[in-house]
This record gives C-alpha cells, sequence and structure tokens, in this order.
C-alpha cells in the first residue's frame, strides 16, 4: 500500500480543550496512488480498398489512452454528393454501405474523435478508396457451343 505525505489535524474543544494528530493518507485514491494522466491519441486504422455496394467497416480499437468517447464523422460527399448513413457513430467500431453512385466513385474519408477525461480530445483520418471491380469473365451460348465441340 503506498502512503502520501503526512499531514497534522488539531481539533479544540468547545471546553478549550486542543490535540493535535498526525495523519498518513494511504490506500487506493490517496496522493501516491493516483495513475498517471495518459491523454487519449486518435487511430482511425489504415486505409481499405473497398468495393461499390459493399459493406464497410472501421475500426478506432487501435487508439491509445484514456478514451470516454468516440464520434466519427465523414468528410465530404460521395460523386453524387450524398452521404452515407453510419452505424454506431459514437462507438470504436462503425460500418457503412459504400455507395453505388452514378457519376464516378471516389474515395469516402471518415475522422474519428476520440476524447478523454477534461475533455482533451484526438482525432484521426481514413480513407477508403474504391477498388475496382473484379472482372467476371462472360462467354456467349455460341462461344460456350464452340469450346464444347472443340473438347
Amino acid at each position: 500500500m503506498l502512503a502520501g505525505p503526512a499531514s497534522s489535524v488539531t481539533v479544540q474543544s468547545s471546553l478549550g480543550g486542543i490535540d493535535t494528530a498526525e495523519v498518513i493518507l494511504t490506500g487506493p485514491g490517496s496522493i501516491n496512488d493516483t495513475p498517471a494522466f495518459t491523454p487519449p491519441v486518435a487511430n482511425a486504422g489504415l486505409p481499405q480498398d473497398v468495393f461499390i455496394d459493399t459493406l464497410v467497416e472501421l475500426s478506432a480499437v487501435a487508439s491509445t489512452g484514456i478514451i470516454s468517447d468516440f464520434s466519427w464523422v465523414q468528410f465530404g460527399v460521395d460523386a453524387d454528393g450524398n452521404t452515407v448513413a453510419i452505424s454506431n457513430p459514437n462507438s470504436s467500431n462503425i460500418s457503412f454501405n459504400f455507395p453505388n453512385t452514378v457519376n464516378a466513385p471516389i474515395p469516402l474519408a471518415f475522422q474519428v474523435t476520440v476524447t478523454g477525461p477534461g475533455g482533451v480530445s484526438s482525432a484521426s483520418v481514413v480513407v477508403s478508396p474504391v477498388a475496382a471491380p473484379p472482372v467476371i469473365p462472360t462467354i456467349t451460348r455460341a462461344e460456350a457451343k464452340d469450346v464444347a465441340t472443340e473438347g
């Protein structure tokens, strides 16, 4: 058990008696037992290549320090001028559906702000670039017939 500095308390009764006693604070909550304050440092994670019309998950669990609140916001809009609906914007993990835009898809940026005791905060930004969709080969019936007769 840790002990704090010694102090004294003097008590005087209504009848005129005086007594002084030394007081030593010990245990959890004493002056020397207070943990050092660790300010929050936000970490929005690494950029992820995402596909149009897919669920995207972002995480700030790598943030450090004493954190009491998370807050996610989207920077900018998609190519059609829309924002996405973020699920659980006040938690360490969020998700949203990457929009299928009419115009050319653009990367979306998100910022997480973590807040600690006394309102101390830190922010981090992550960008979700759009990946090219996988190429799925198509074959016509005529091509399939040619392949079948060759084999």
